[in-house]
């Protein structure tokens, strides 16, 4: 690209001699620059390598290897966070001379750029008593391209040098000087159609007063109406953050500042409203004083961002009103300073200007991510949108008609300008709902306008597809492209391959999408296989547009006329009754009271919003004075027919009856889709989305082979991979541990196991009798109060947690004794602290001092990055710092040292007790989203993933290979009770290919949970993790070398993994002589083949040699259906059934500003109370207690029954010992670590 850097940049800028290109040669580069600050001001920056850091923005994922700032200070950061495997750099603090000011940094060892790499800065003082800094650079290339070598060094010539130098002004005047402000507005416009005006470097529209500009290269000179010009220079532009950087010095005419930068950011609110963030640093002419300049100053900067407003806004009314409902992907770095990403619909008309000549084009986003790429393609992009100007044809184009036509639709409920706005952009924004594709771009100049083209990969197969847009019309909402290529070719050839995509309003909430795509076969047997593809990749499309839009799908009016023969205590005069009426999704509605009667009438009128999920609508008659129920009725919404009025006489629960009209409106009858896939309505709990007719047809058909199979042979064990979601086909569940489908007769649930899981659930129906009743009643009273409104009848709260839950130390207790005490890791090297929370203290100790003395822990939720954005949802990946506490007496506990919440370039906000001084609900908020993060990597890792799903294969493995008098299937066998079983009945309801009643639950989604396992499954090593070794990883061992106190998991755990240990021996000695003997047994090691071959158990032994790796195996096995499954599982209840302790999701990020957030912000955040109902009823169903504890296993008492007998006792003993320890903890007002007591470890994972 070093043409094209010629042309924008002069021939003298970009001169680079032939003797730096050689391989292997030293390049010697200087910049010299006169600051407009003081030599001592600006030498004042390099006081602190750490803090000069952070403050460059241009260093993804910066770490401090070691050091604390001065000489010898080590960092890595990455250059491409797009490789991150070969894009670190590290480098070195080498020269910090404050008499001579000179800093010096070195590159560490090489990398993929450099062989080596000295930067050097010299500041000296001039007579003007200003900074003259001269920056200068030697390296040798690591790059292998020639051309790629030229284009590094002419990229340091011409923006680096410089931009460093200006990078580290701006540091010292916002932070040293305070000359800073920042601006913030919604504007009622998409992002998309401002960053089309933002994002292009020529246009200066948005900017108050221009009339036109000149751009040459990184420079651009403004007009104004006044005569007055304004020269800018680009700083940065990221097209993926939506963010514009420019800087100008010695402007005395327009901008009185010698030296000044802005930074525009635009954050998508909703699809029709984009947040507009402006960060401005500026140092006055004349060194006029900053309060005094500011006065004035930031007052007329105000006048200017305030006139874009005006200038791009529409109708904030309309805006809102079409925003209402809409749910927002949250991107997976929502900070402090940040809003969710979006899909904006299309670019606003932007202007072009050449000489006197307005030019209109439709901007898009104007340069490619980063400095790099930018000084290579500004030209292009600038040539390529002058070239777009061509007028567009009036009608849509010609084009020869197939022979053969495919045709997919179906509805999507939202209107179809939203529909259309989101489907319209052509490249890399389809893939947000067309999620059958790893990538796809729109080739250079990358404008989405009529004649582009866009290249994509498909997930499944991998073909290379190009597909030119022929025609658009944002009117009728139609839109024609064509098939350019293939590659591989496909084995028939195609031709005139035109698809038509057209879109039509149904109703005002509904639109009909329509593919119709005719084209001609070389082969015409082979059209209907090509058919079925593509209709397949339609219908995707559609189903991705579907998951974005909701709506009602009808309504019910209701008019309550009035009770009768109302059931009351003492005085009936004294009753004054009205009713509360609730559909089981929706929010209350009230009646007036009625004073003194028994026969109240009311005659009003309501109309309630319905669903999908709606079901019933309940009736409840209140007690005015005494705040309680007289009476409740409930109607099926099953039971009513749409357009007809119905009179209802409601008999009462407790007396009485209640009168009422309905009237239900349904606004289409679900429309049959093709291949079974009608919604069937049905009687489901309140927070059950509704389930595929074809996945119960799955359900039937493996329920008839149950059936026939268990009256016949039986089902025989096998292995299938999961298939991969409909709804997300690039999700490659077929990577997970494999799966035994259908399920074998053997595996059906006993009567006894039905009825206490039957027991279970009515018991939590029955508690939730009244729960909305109860729930409106709480938010009257205490803030938390409406969480506990799930706790009724069998439900018993947990007091202790609800009394402690915001505390710091039980926020920190429970990453030791709770629900996920998987996480938790001792801190041992400086590279594992982020550098923004170096400078966190505690008990007058740094981190770094904490970290020396074995006082400091961390945990990190990395594998949330794995996670893709989820609509309506916000989450982080957080990193949470806590240190050993020490007490009187020689006691310790842990504690809290800070959270980060986000991995963003420079400095990330870091929340710490501290800030519960100034800002109390903001650090609770933080704690809030790490507890969400908590959640979700428990579930689907740490619970679902690892024990659930990664131990099935084994269980299969067992029934296939190893014969039932097999010593070592006598073994295991009854560790696996009910596993299969478990995991069938999971696969079709909480994590179901169809519809996953999880789904809007968890803040990652299912898939995005699932999507999240998959890459950790990618690593996971079934040796490695187990117990011993997992914990040694972390730091911790069974001396407690880490120093932590009341870590019972750790504790209770390495004793129980020993008494499993000497029990797995004693039968393994009894069974094998000798190592030959366990080499010689074929079922044994082809029970291990099948397990790490097509059970996809990764770092399970394919081959058994030795007696001691059977043991070792054996027992991890055993401990991890069992003890592991119980610590992860059974204390859900305890810590996820008072939701704000441990919410599954979030629906805000943290709020940027300086002030605290409100606590009603807080509440507005947690989830749903009907989704709430559902984290409750799946805590309280799979924390049942086991009725197959290990101390009633009689596995091999037979067998081996010295074995059974030492094996039996050793768990009765540790049982004893545990008891004896919890006593001593509720004695001392503690909570007790009960879910390793052997009498509370189940067998086997079986629930």
């Amino acid at each position: 690209m070093a043409d094209t850097l010629r042309t924008l940049l002069g021939e003298a800028e970009c001169e680079v001699l032939d003797s730096q290109l050689k391989d292997g040669a030293e390049v010697k580069l200087t910049h010299v620059e006169n600051i407009p600050v003081s030599a001592e001001l600006y030498w004042s920056a390099f006081r602190d390598f750490i803090e000069l850091q952070l403050n460059w923005k241009r260093h993804e994922n910066l770490k401090v290897l070691k050091g604390d700032g001065g000489v010898g200070t080590e960092i890595s950061f990455y250059y491409n966070l797009l490789d991150l495997k070969d894009g670190q750099r590290t480098q070195r603090l080498r020269e910090k001379n404050d008499s001579t000011r000179t800093w010096s940094v070195e590159e560490v060892g090489t990398n993929n750029l450099y062989r080596s790499y000295l930067m050097t800065i010299k500041v000296e003082e001039t007579e003007a008593a200003l900074a003259r800094v001269t920056i200068s650079v030697c390296f040798v290339s690591a790059i292998k391209n020639e051309k790629e070598r030229r284009h590094d060094i002419v990229y340091h010539k011409v923006y680096l040098l410089g931009a460093r130098l200006r990078d580290i002004l701006n540091f010292v005047v916002r932070e040293k000087l305070d000359g800073k402000h920042r601006f913030e507005m919604d504007v009622v416009c998409s992002r998309r159609k401002l960053w089309g005006v933002v994002g292009n470097f020529h246009n200066v529209s948005w900017v108050m007063g221009t009339t036109h500009a000149e751009a040459t290269g990184l420079r651009r000179l403004m007009y104004f109406h006044n005569g007055r010009t304004l020269e800018v220079r680009l700083a940065w532009v990221d097209d993926s953050d939506y963010l514009f950087v420019y800087e100008g010095d010695n402007s005395p005419d327009v901008l009185h500042c010698k030296y000044y930068r802005g930074r525009l950011q635009l954050f998508a609110v909703n699809p029709h409203k984009v947040k507009v963030v402006y960060d401005c640093t500026f140092l006055p002419v004349n060194d006029e004083p900053l309060e005094e300049f500011k006065q004035w100053f930031i007052p007329a900067i105000k006048t200017r961002f305030d006139w874009i407003q005006g200038k791009f806004g529409e109708s904030s009314l309309a805006a809102d009103k079409i925003a209402a409902d809409s749910n927002e992907p949250a991107t997976l770095e929502t900070t402090s300073d940040d809003l969710p990403d979006e899909d904006d619909g299309p670019p606003v008309e932007s202007k072009l200007y050449e000489g006197d000549e307005q030019l209109t084009t439709k901007g898009d986003r104007g340069f490619t991510t980063g400095l790099r790429s930018m000084a290579k393609g500004a030209m292009g992009w600038a040539r390529a949108n002058v070239q777009g100007l061509v007028a567009a044809p009036m009608g849509p184009p010609k084009f020869t008609k197939g022979a053969h036509t495919t045709i997919a639709s179906d509805n999507v409920m939202g209107p179809v300008e939203e529909v259309w706005s989101v489907f319209r952009p052509f490249g890399r924004d389809c893939m947000e709902y067309w999620k059958i594709y790893d990538s796809m771009e729109i080739e250079a100049p990358g404008n989405d306008v009529q004649g582009c083209i866009r290249a994509f990969v498909t997930s499944k197969t991998k073909s290379k597809i190009r597909e030119r847009l022929e025609w658009r019309d944002d009117e009728a909402h139609v839109e024609i492209y064509s098939l350019l290529s293939m590659d591989p070719s496909p084995p028939v050839e195609m031709t005139n391959v035109y698809t038509t995509v057209t879109m039509t309003a149904v109703g005002e909430k509904e639109t009909e999408v329509k593919f119709e795509c005719t084209f001609d076969a070389g082969l015409p047997i082979a059209v209907p296989s090509i058919q079925d593809n593509q209709k397949g990749a339609y219908m995707a499309c559609i189903h991705g547009l579907q998951q974005l839009f909701h709506s009602e799908v009808g309504t019910l009016e209701v008019v309550v006329r009035g009770a009768s023969n109302l059931a009351v205590s003492g005085d009936k005069y004294k009753v004054d009754p009205y009713v509360m009426l609730v559909a089981n999704d929706g929010k209350p509605a009230i009646t007036k009271v009625c004073r003194g009667t028994q026969h109240p009438i009311w005659d009003e009128r309501f109309a309630l919003s319905l669903t999908s999920r709606t079901r019933n609508i309940v009736f409840t008659v209140m007690d005015y004075n005494k705040s309680k129920d007289i009476g409740t009725s409930i109607v099926d919404i099953a039971e009513l027919t749409s357009g007809k009025e119905e009179t209802m006489s409601l008999d009462l629960q407790g007396g009485g009856t209640l009168n009422v009209r309905l009237y239900l409106k349904v606004h289409q009858k679900p429309k049959q889709l093709e291949g079974g896939e009608k919604v069937i309505p049905g009687i489901m709990l309140p927070f059950i989305a509704p389930v595929f007719q074809s996945e119960l047809d799955t359900i039937r058909n493996e329920f008839t082979h149950l059936i026939m199979s268990f009256l016949g042979p039986g089902q025989k064990y096998g292995l299938t991979n999961t298939a991969r979601l409909r709804s997300h086909p690039e999700v490659p569940l077929e990577e997970m541990p494999a799966a035994c489908i259908p399920l074998p007769t053997e595996e059906m649930f006993s009567p006894v196991k039905i009825g206490r899981l039957m027991q279970r659930l009515a018991e939590f129906i029955a508690s939730q009798a009244q729960i909305m009743m109860r729930y409106a009643q709480a938010k009257r009273q205490g803030m938390w109060d409406p969480w506990k409104a799930n706790f009724s009848g069998y439900l018993p709260a947990n007091e202790k947690l609800i009394e402690t839950w915001q505390n710091d130390e039980e926020f920190c207790r429970q990453f030791l004794q709770g629900i996920n005490p998987m996480l938790l890791t001792v801190c041992k090297e400086q590279s594992q602290i982020p550098a923004s929370m170096l400078g966190l203290r505690a008990q007058d100790k740094t981190a770094l001092q904490l970290m020396e003395e074995n006082r400091l822990f961390i945990v990190d939720y990395a594998p949330m990055l794995g996670a893709p954005p989820t609509p309506g949802k916000f989450f982080y990946a957080p990193i949470v710092l806590m240190y050993k506490e020490e007490l009187a007496g020689g006691k310790s506990r842990l504690n809290m040292l800070g959270i980060q919440l986000t991995r963003k370039t420079g400095k990330n906000k870091v929340y710490s007790p501290e800030t519960a001084k100034t800002h109390p609900n903001k650090y609770m908020f933080a704690k809030m989203h790490v507890m969400s993060a908590d959640n979700n990597v428990h579930q689907f890792l740490y619970h679902l993933g690892y024990t659930h799903l990664g131990m099935e294969p084994i269980a299969v493995s067992l029934h296939t290979h190893l014969p039932p008098d097999h010593p070592i299937h006598r073994l295991l066998l009854p560790h696996f009770k009910d596993t299969i079983g478990i995991n069938y009945l999971a696969r079709h309801s909480l994590v179901s290919r169809i519809f996953p009643i999880t789904d809007p639950m968890f803040a990652t989604s299912t898939v995005g949970g699932l999507h999240m396992f998959i890459k950790e499954w990618r690593k996971y090593r079934f040796m490695d993790m187990a117990f011993p070794e997992e914990l040694k990883r972390r730091g911790f061992d069974e001396e407690k070398s880490d120093g932590l106190e009341d870590y019972y998991f750790r504790d209770d755990g390495f004793k129980l993994w020993n008494i499993y240990k000497d029990y797995v021996t004693g039968v393994v000695e009894a069974a094998y002589l000798s190592d030959k003997d366990v080499v010689a047994d074929e079922a044994l090691q082809q029970f291990c083949q099948m397990i790490e071959g097509p059970g996809q158990l990764h770092g399970f032994p394919r081959e058994i040699s030795n007696k001691q790796l059977l043991i070792d195996c054996l027992t991890n096995i055993i401990f991890n259906v069992s003890a592991q499954h119980s610590a992860v599982n059974f204390p859900q209840y305890d810590y996820y059934s008072f939701i704000p302790n441990r919410p599954a999701q979030l629906k805000m990020e943290m709020p940027h500003g300086p002030n605290d957030m409100l606590e009603s912000a807080i509440l507005e955040a947690l989830p749903d109370v009907k989704f709430t109902s559902l984290q409750v009823l799946l805590s309280y169903m799979l924390s049942m207690p086991t009725q197959t504890a290990i101390t009633e296993m009689e596995a091999v008492k037979k067998l081996y029954p010295d074995v059974h007998e030492t094996f039996h006792a050793q768990l009765l003993d540790l049982s004893n010992d545990i008891k004896g320890r919890n006593e001593g903890l509720k004695g001392e007002g503690k909570v007790a670590y009960t879910y390793l007591d052997p009498e509370n470890v189940a067998m086997s994972i079986d629930i």
